[in-house]
């Protein structure tokens, strides 16, 4: 670049600069055998994209697998513990009943601190066992405190998950969470009638879950 422009320089006249632009353009120029390539690959390339659709860089990347055997390990103990929440805030003299609004049949839809504090558990436990899963509670909550993560070494597993096998892609995978389900008859302390569940669902179709009495 330094020496184009000092030969611009020298030339000092504005037509001799122009003449020598000209001639420069010209070795610059493609050849015509070289023009007629060119406009071939650009036409085989638009026909790919046009009939195959552009390329999925999911398919270029490594994705993450998650054992069955431990995400339902897994969702039985947060079961367990949020179900724990559940009674020891329902013992208490005040639950920290509110309501969230009104439902579609126009009934109050309360939430209660057994809500929350399983949701805590159950949500935040999955989230830090599995980052990355995606994980869907009927309750929100911002929290980053602290988290009892569930066992998931495979010596100490629970046995009534060694029937299952085989890893599934983590972004194939959802996992929805109600912390309490019947929260109106645990309001009114009809708890024969209250659980806590964990269902998992693969490609948006069910595979499994945790219903915990």
């Amino acid at each position: 670049l330094d020496s184009l422009l000092q030969e611009i320089v020298r030339m000092g006249e504005e037509n001799d600069v122009l003449k020598f632009l000209r001639r420069r353009m010209k070795s610059l120029s493609m050849t015509a055998g070289f023009w007629n390539f060119l406009m071939t690959l650009i036409t085989i390339v638009t026909l790919i994209f046009y009939f195959g659709g552009a390329p999925n860089t999911k398919n270029f990347r490594v994705r993450e697998k998650i054992s069955i055997k431990k995400l339902m390990a897994a969702a039985i103990e947060l079961s367990i513990m949020g179900g724990k929440e559940v009674v020891r805030v329902r013992n208490k003299h005040d639950i920290g009943e509110r309501s969230k609004g009104r439902t579609s049949d126009g009934a109050n839809d309360p939430v209660t601190d057994g809500d929350m504090l399983s949701h805590r558990v159950m949500y935040y436990g999955m989230k830090k066992a599995f980052p990355g899963l995606r994980v869907v509670s009927e309750e929100h909550e911002d929290y980053d405190g602290p988290v009892t993560l569930p066992n998931l070494d495979y010596d100490s597993l629970r046995e009534d998950v060694n029937i299952l096998g085989g890893d599934i892609e983590m972004d194939r995978l959802t996992v929805w969470i109600d912390p309490l389900d019947a929260t109106q008859e645990y309001t009114e302390r009809l708890t024969q009638y209250v659980t806590v569940m964990v269902g998992i669902a693969l490609d948006g179709r069910p595979i499994g879950g945790v219903i915990h009495k």
